[in-house]
């Protein structure tokens, strides 16, 4: 018998006869929560509970994953771990995405970022979430927070089952089993199917104790299986935003101001108004759209409109104004402190040897595949809405912003997602497309956004600066660190845009994301953050604030590790005599990458390790550098400890997906603007690996016992300063700013 948890029938709600006499089990999220028993909304949700698990008469099994599938293989992973203790097959079971409900709320990212398990404090913002309710997909969470949940709900539903089929045969149900979708009893041939079960089942108690397997008993759970979602999306049978049809359709493209911070200030209908397909023109948040009769005419006609801009607050921006600000924040007065241990000063004036380091990195955008889109069909005060989003709830919000229709009054379906990376966690592009459905009352409105507004209007990474100083001591070890990082803070733009007022510079997390508790020692640290603001619209982007932090500090520690005569291998070895977790995976990586091999001339190793989203990632790149400059990423090693693996297959090709991004960034990836408007505005002028110039990926996993971590984010952090370093082991020339594309590394 595995690990029995206790679960109240607060926590587990088993609902009645449903679909056609079958069964359906609720999770309805009120695990002990201080004050909860008082609080109406609480009750009353408990007893009105969404699916996550259907059994129909015909022994069909339905899985309910309320989180949006970006390509991370979350319609496979929650299925396998319910399916593991629920004792079926993965490719006996379908996938739903459920409604818009709270019992789908993902509480983890929420305790994540208030460092909070439970108390008053957390039940207050509970209870403030649940009035939303908040169902989001980022931040590398989604298994994290339902590694347990998914499990106890197949266990739950396993033990109905076997409950009923017991009283069926007169036995106590331990002389059943479930295997396959059907209960067995013991040492004879009897056997009932799940489907069989499942009315009955369904009318049962929630039993106290839930038996959940240990780990050496899984059968799907660690197993490479084969995605859920692949099959359609191959067969061009999967539904992404962009492939929504309604009967009466029209579209919708906009043209937004350039100029961030900027506003419409006039436009000639007269200019389009006899384009073929012509139906309108609609003022929208910060532009305006074009309606017509097919996407490709409204592209044409939102070329042709005869439109001004006013550049407004954007006025005056431009790439050479960022970095003067930006310079500027980092010796100005406004610094807030993030971590502090021991005296950082002092041990620095007693030095005869402090060594420092600046970095700087540009905007970064995001490029998703699928470009922004939204349906919106609005009818009376009811309002629908088709969209890849990474929250139905915001994009529930965002039909609220742009029609005034309550979100309760609004029924999402959330599709596919051609790439999410935290720009399909905002809502602007569901807001556009509600403005403009509000003005045709009953007609659904599809709009897409133009690779040139997606590119323009980005909600982007913001650019950053870092300056480091340390100094060693005897042993060559670190005595004092002291790292400043200034940039926009992400968390108070997402908190503007979201009503968040709680959001600012100094509670934001991510600004010091992969710095503030590191795992390298320093006998001494300090750690701030030096916020700056501009119009430009800044946001999440791939591993947030880990992906330009992890860039500086692996940079300064390969340096220091140069500057003190070490090897930058052993000196992080060293520096990680307090974290086996991350010296086993440096030590791994390093070992598969034959390190101390010689690579021959013109060609370099470079390592670097980070822990984001409680996972570990070592990475050593090799490179090949001409005496012209060009280069090579000819091969990367890559090595993850996330804890308890629930797909292989899926991890290894999330470590390849986030090396291939962050690679993309590193070489190609720069936003700059004039006037407060980008300069870039396709994959003409914002580049894109291809596929000549990706390396070979050597992935591995140190699977542990430790905390489930998260994968879809981990691999991007990096792998940029991975191949800067292996630049420097190769020629000698330390990059201290991206892309790489702007770096003259011709050899004198």
């Amino acid at each position: 018998m595995g690990t029995a948890l206790q679960i109240t029938k607060r926590a587990f709600m088993i609902g009645g006869v449903a679909v056609g006499g079958g069964m359906v089990v609720g999770y309805a999220y009120l695990r002990d929560k201080p004050g909860t028993a008082g609080f109406e909304d609480w009750g009353q949700k408990a007893e009105a509970l969404n699916a996550w698990v259907k059994i129909t008469p015909a022994n069909e099994v339905v899985i309910a994953v309320p989180h949006a599938e970006m390509g991370q293989g979350v319609y496979t992973a929650i299925p396998m771990l319910i399916c593991e203790e629920l004792e079926v097959d993965l490719d006996s079971v379908r996938v739903e995405h459920p409604d818009l409900d709270g019992k789908y709320i993902n509480e983890y990212p929420i305790k994540h970022e208030v460092g909070l398990e439970s108390g008053p404090i957390l039940w207050v913002i509970m209870r403030i979430i649940a009035k939303m309710p908040m169902i989001a997909t980022g931040g590398s969470s989604t298994i994290r927070g339902r590694y347990d949940d998914a499990r106890r709900i197949g266990a739950a539903t396993r033990e109905m089952l076997i409950a009923e089929a017991a009283d069926r045969w007169g036995v106590a149900p331990s002389e059943c089993y479930a295997r396959k979708g059907q209960v067995h009893l013991r040492g004879q041939d009897y056997m009932f199917t799940y489907g069989e079960l499942a009315e009955a089942a369904a009318l049962r108690d929630m039993p106290s104790d839930i038996p959940l397997k240990e780990k050496k008993n899984f059968h799907t759970v660690g197993t490479p299986q084969r995605r859920l979602d692949i099959p359609a999306k191959v067969k061009g049978e999967a539904t992404f935003g962009i492939d929504v049809v309604l009967p009466g359709m029209l579209y919708a493209v906009p043209r937004f101001c350039p100029h961030h911070g900027g506003t419409v200030a006039a436009y000639n209908i007269a200019s389009v108004e006899t384009m073929p397909g012509f139906k309108a023109v609609v003022p929208i948040t910060d532009g305006v759209a074009v309606v017509a009769t097919s996407t490709w005419r409204a592209m044409k006609i939102a070329n042709a409109l005869d439109i001004t801009f006013d550049p407004g607050d954007g006025a005056g921006v431009t790439h050479d104004t960022v970095a003067a600000d930006l310079r500027q924040a980092l010796t100005g007065d406004t610094i807030f402190t993030a971590e502090e241990d021991g005296d950082v000063a002092a041990t620095f004036a007693a030095s005869d040897d402090v060594f420092e380091a600046s970095y700087d990195l540009p905007y970064l955008a995001h490029t998703c595949m699928e470009p922004m889109n939204a349906t919106v069909r609005v009818q009376g005060d009811q309002a629908e809405v088709w969209s890849g989003s990474q929250s139905p709830t915001l994009a529930a919000n965002g039909v609220e912003q742009g029609t005034g229709i309550s979100t309760s009054n609004v029924t999402t379906y959330n599709t596919f997602l051609g790439g999410g990376f935290g720009r399909r966690a905002e809502q602007d592009f569901v807001r556009a497309a509600a403005e403009v459905a509000k003005a045709f009352e009953g007609t659904p409105i599809k709009m897409t956004w133009p690779r040139e507004e997606d590119v323009r209007r980005d909600i982007f990474r913001p650019a950053a600066a870092a300056t480091f100083k340390a100094t060693l001591d005897e042993q060559g070890g670190v005595s004092a660190l002291h790292a400043r990082v200034a940039l926009q803070s992400v968390m108070a733009g997402v908190g503007e845009r979201f009503g968040l007022a709680m959001a600012s510079p100094e509670t934001d997390k991510t600004m010091e994301d992969g710095l503030k508790f590191s795992p390298y020692h320093f006998a001494s640290r300090l750690i701030d953050k030096a916020p700056y603001d501009n119009p430009i619209l800044i946001g999440n982007w791939r591993s947030v604030g880990h992906s330009h932090n992890a860039f500086f500090m692996e940079s300064f520690i390969d340096e220091l590790a140069h500057h003190s005569g070490q090897d930058p291998f052993a000196f992080r070895a060293k520096l990680l005599q307090n974290a086996p977790r991350q010296k086993n995976v440096l030590a791994h990586v390093a070992r598969i990458a034959n390190w101390e091999s010689p690579i021959g001339a013109g060609r370099g190793r470079g390592i670097a390790l980070h822990t984001s989203f409680e996972s570990t990632v070592g990475e050593v790149a090799e490179v090949s550098v001409a005496a012209d400059g060009s280069f090579t990423v000819d091969r990367v090693y890559c090595v993850i400890d996330c804890g308890p693996v629930v797909n292989p297959d899926t991890v290894k090709a999330q470590m390849e997906s986030g090396i291939v991004y962050g690679l993309t960034a590193a070489l190609y990836g720069e936003v700059t603007f004039e006037d407060g408007a980008a300069q870039q505005s396709n994959f003409t002028d914002y580049e894109a690996l291809r596929l000549y110039e990706t390396p070979e990926m050597i992935v591995e996993i140190v699977e542990s016992d430790d905390r489930i971590g998260g994968v879809g984010e981990p691999s991007t952090p990096p792998i940029a300063p991975a191949v800067t370093n292996a630049i420097f082991n190769a020629v000698g020339i330390r990059v201290r700013t991206l892309p790489l594309m702007n770096v003259n590394l011709r050899i004198a």
